[in-house]
């Protein structure tokens, strides 16, 4: 079954920030890690719960090339991207996204 995914809108904020801070170091970049976004996605919709649980019902898909996870709750017909997180970052400052 695939699920529908909708990005957060803090979630859509972080990328829209990281392609921007890309754009200032390589003018591919931006495409190549919206692609790499775009594969994980797919990954995650095809199948959520083969990503690792990181807090409760949260879990994390680890990109590739860049130094992002995108993190995700999932039910039957939805997922939601609620972080779009760098991994240098304070761990846990996307808690206070949770209901």
């Amino acid at each position: 079954m695939t699920r529908r995914v909708e990005f957060g809108p803090a979630a859509e904020a972080e990328l829209l920030e990281a392609a921007a801070w890309y754009a200032e170091h390589g003018p591919n970049l931006p495409r190549q890690l919206r692609r790499e976004v775009q594969e994980a996605v797919r990954a995650i919709r095809e199948q959520p719960e083969r990503f690792p649980l990181l807090h409760q019902d949260i879990r994390r898909c680890l990109l590739r090339r860049f130094p992002y996870a995108l993190l995700y709750r999932a039910t039957h017909d939805l997922v939601v991207i609620v972080a779009v997180m760098h991994l240098s970052r304070e761990p846990g400052y996307w808690q206070e996204r949770l209901d």
